[in-house]
């Protein structure tokens, strides 16, 4: 279940990234269908976006500088986990590992930078297209 490689990684600051996810979150239906948080890595502005929205409550957009490894990526979370997660991390930086397989969500693995005791392994919501 726990992948054994990357295809993409962003090392962010993860006081920011709690900050950024409790305002996101804000937006989003902790308790139903409508939990989840974007994480989408910008390679190439070396930013992570945090991104939450509802369609009575609107849209929270948050950005964060980061350290990105590979290809830029989109990934949604459940808000509950991820801040419940976020909330007990020590460590100054974390690293959000992300794996390519087709399309297809796979596990993606979070780790405190420097810190070999503590892992955590979320699965992503899929993305489902909105008609148009």
């Amino acid at each position: 279940i726990i992948p054994q490689t990357h295809t993409s990684r962003a090392v962010v600051n993860a006081s920011e990234l709690l900050t950024a996810t409790k305002m996101v979150s804000a937006f989003v239906d902790k308790n139903g269908k409508a939990n989840g948080i974007r994480l989408e890595a910008d390679a190439t502005n070396r930013r992570v976006i945090v991104m939450g929205a509802h369609a009575e409550r609107g849209d929270g957009v948050s950005d964060i500088d980061a350290a990105i490894e590979g290809d830029a990526f989109k990934v949604i979370l459940q808000a509950p986990y991820l801040l419940s997660m976020l909330e007990r991390v020590t460590a100054p930086q974390l690293a959000i590992e992300f794996l390519q397989n087709g399309g297809q969500p796979m596990p993606v693995v979070m780790r405190p930078v420097g810190d070999t005791d503590f892992l955590h392994v979320m699965m992503p919501l899929v993305d489902v297209p909105t008609a148009a």
